[in-house]
């Protein structure tokens, strides 16, 4: 077996374990296909950049890690409303094709289940306008790259086990839609690649006192418990929420600062090595912090 690796020392004071590696480790390169992002170097198929290693069948590609959102069936994703015309809102989601949400796909304020009039086209900014925040679902690719986008409003129970509950009273029962307008949050932004693919997109960090949604374009949205049940309206967050949802949030930006797989274990993880090491959430995207989680990062690899 060769193998190869193309190392992006992010702290060269660190020694090699701490290094973030791309490879390919085959036998040889006549059983796989070589894909985009990939050479054949002394007779083994390794790749030509660093990335994210896709592999279907026998053809092996490597995606950047910076690369545009491309979208898949089912995902969920965030985006921001940019315009609207014509029964639909175009939404920018980051990716490489234009995303659309039509108003035949998301569900009325009313919850009737009816066909769209022209008084619903009218009262379209009633209900998503420009600049809204709003988490969706990927409903189809085009050929072309565009993505169209649904909302259907139905409500979450259980926590960050993804576990369905028919109890009514449930502690947990969230009584806010997982779906539309974001509000009393924060957004952060990362590369779409390193957003680990779950069964549940919509976690409840419980023992933290934030909920996270995991957008797969890379767009992370941190706000107060859904199960709260606050209004859109109500602008009133303590003092105490606010600091728990901006440390969140630089969890999630120190993980993707490193390159690391963002989901919930890992945000977990970063947001207690912070309170543990007795770090400031203006400090956690210092260097200081970020050996740190990389240390932590490594010894669990190793184990």
């Amino acid at each position: 077996m060769c193998i190869y690796f193309k190392s992006l020392p992010i702290f060269p004071s660190l020694p090699v374990p701490f290094l973030y590696s791309i490879l390919i480790a085959t036998h040889r390169h006549t059983s796989n296909h070589r894909g985009h992002g990939t050479q054949v170097i002394d007779d083994a198929l390794v790749a030509s950049k660093v990335g994210i290693v896709h592999r279907q069948d026998r053809l092996i590609t490597v995606e950047d890690l910076k690369s545009r959102y491309k979208g898949a069936n089912g995902e969920v994703v965030i985006g921001r409303v940019t315009s609207i015309s014509g029964k639909r809102w175009r939404v920018d989601l980051a990716s490489r094709g234009e995303a659309v949400l039509l108003l035949s796909s998301i569900d009325l304020p009313s919850g009737e289940q009816r066909r769209r009039t022209a008084e619903d086209e009218l009262a379209m900014r009633e209900i998503f306008t420009e600049g809204d925040l709003i988490a969706a679902a990927v409903q189809e690719v085009k050929h072309d790259g565009s993505i169209m986008l649904q909302i259907r409003n139905t409500e979450v129970r259980g926590g960050g086990d993804g576990n369905n509950n028919n109890n009514s009273n449930s502690s947990k029962s969230i009584t806010r839609n997982k779906y539309g307008r974001l509000s009393h949050g924060q957004l952060v932004l990362t590369p779409s690649s390193l957003i680990k693919r779950q069964p549940l997109h919509f976690q409840s960090l419980e023992n933290i006192g934030v909920d996270v949604i995991l957008g797969m374009n890379g767009f992370v949205w941190v706000t107060l418990p859904l199960d709260r049940g606050i209004d859109d309206n109500d602008n009133s967050v303590s003092r105490e929420d606010r600091e728990r949802i901006a440390r969140v949030s630089q969890a999630v930006r120190a993980l993707g600062k490193l390159y690391f797989m963002i989901h919930r274990a890992s945000i977990v993880g970063a947001y207690d090595l912070s309170v543990r090491e007795g770090v400031e959430t203006k400090e956690m995207m210092g260097g200081v912090f970020l050996k740190m989680l990389a240390a932590q990062e490594a010894r669990s690899r190793g184990r």
